[in-house]
């Protein structure tokens, strides 16, 4: 009998365990983006972040449709707050950052052929991220 209520005890820590991790991990993925253009670099915090530098980046454009998504190959998809990596139908695999699905958008083509597509929660703060990325961009071309 003790046996059985030891396991039970386990059973139950183990369980608070994983459900904690999972809360940590929604939480993480819920409210830990950040995206900046800083002065050499795109810098994309939180889940699944990266540093593209200005002279990685072949193309910027804003689009007001969301490119479609097919399926997520790596990441976090919560309603509209899509992070990771997904495959899209326009761009093939991309790196996602969307925290919104109401638009605008802005899609970054690497020169390695890579695709990252972003906005952020309030559709004017991803607009003045745009001008900032594309003018920030152009002062780094040669």
């Amino acid at each position: 009998m003790k046996d059985s209520k030891s396991r039970s005890n386990v059973k139950n820590i183990l369980t608070i365990v994983v459900l904690a991790a999972v809360a940590v991990l929604l939480a993480w993925g819920w409210f830990g983006t950040s995206i900046t253009a800083e002065d050499n670099a795109v810098k994309i915090t939180g889940f699944s972040g990266q540093k593209v530098e200005y002279s990685e980046i072949l193309t910027v454009e804003l689009h007001d449709i969301q490119p479609i998504i097919m399926s997520k190959t790596v990441g976090f998809s919560v309603g509209a707050k899509k992070l990771g990596t997904f495959k899209t139908e326009e761009y093939g695999t991309a790196h996602v950052y969307l925290q919104n699905s109401g638009g605008p958008f802005i899609v970054i083509g690497k020169t390695d052929g890579k695709w990252i597509i972003l906005n952020t929660v309030d559709s004017s703060e991803t607009m003045a991220l745009y001008d900032e990325i594309v003018e920030k961009y152009e002062g780094a071309r040669p």
